[in-house]
């Protein structure tokens, strides 16, 4: 049963097999990525299924911004495309990895339904636009 909707909020999260730091990391998930809620445990572990592969496991809380059921449906249109891209708030900066989502990028502002904005430095690839062409890796 889906609890709620959110969005990772830190550069990289592990997310793993079992609620504990020791347990095997299935994947990890990227700035932006979204997913569903269907368990919240103590220890603030939540357990997840992630949008972008479909993979499910446990995600730390404090990882996960909360979300509408709105913002998740939005289709994304940006993706980081340069390992020097980073984000930018008042207190704070956030390093991206190549292939963060960047869903409510809006000229370089991207803005949430949360009072909660970050100013963005980098490349894009626009998702609509984009061919893939493997000679670029």
């Amino acid at each position: 049963m889906v609890i709620d909707f959110g969005i990772v909020d830190v550069a990289i999260a592990p997310l793993r097999a079992e609620p504990k730091h020791a347990s095997e990391q299935i994947t990890q998930l990227l700035f932006g990525e979204k997913c569903i809620i269907f368990k919240k445990e103590k220890e603030d572990w939540l357990y997840i299924r992630n949008e972008w592969d479909q993979y499910d496991g446990w995600i730390k809380k404090g990882y996960v911004r909360s979300i509408s059921e709105r913002e998740y449906k939005r289709k994304n249109k940006f993706i980081s495309n340069s390992a020097n891209d980073c984000l930018i708030a008042e207190d704070e900066s956030i390093a991206l990895s190549p292939g963060s989502n960047l869903f409510r990028l809006n000229g370089r502002q991207l803005k949430w339904e949360n009072p909660f904005h970050y100013r963005y430095r980098g490349k894009k690839i626009n998702l609509e636009e984009a061919t893939f062409d493997p000679a670029q890796f």
